[in-house]
């Protein structure tokens, strides 16, 4: 979809992934990590490889989604 609006002439998607979770061993068996990732943040690794991949420039927070509460 980012794609599809850059190319026509739109800014695209503006993404923020927000996951304060670590990649464990457990996750290289059922997800697509790297050993090499063990101990990085999911989020981060993630975003990362969607940018390389597709030239993008989203952002990960190392830290759970939290929202404000108004009264």
């Amino acid at each position: 979809m980012n794609y599809s609006l850059n190319e026509l002439g739109h800014a695209g998607l503006a993404v923020r992934l927000w996951d304060d979770d670590i990649i464990s061993d457990a996750n290289l068996g059922r997800k697509c990590f790297a050993e090499c990732a063990t101990g990085l943040y999911k989020s981060v690794t993630l975003i990362n490889l969607a940018n390389r991949w597709s030239g993008t420039n989203w952002k990960a927070e190392c830290r759970k989604f939290a929202k404000k509460r108004f009264r």
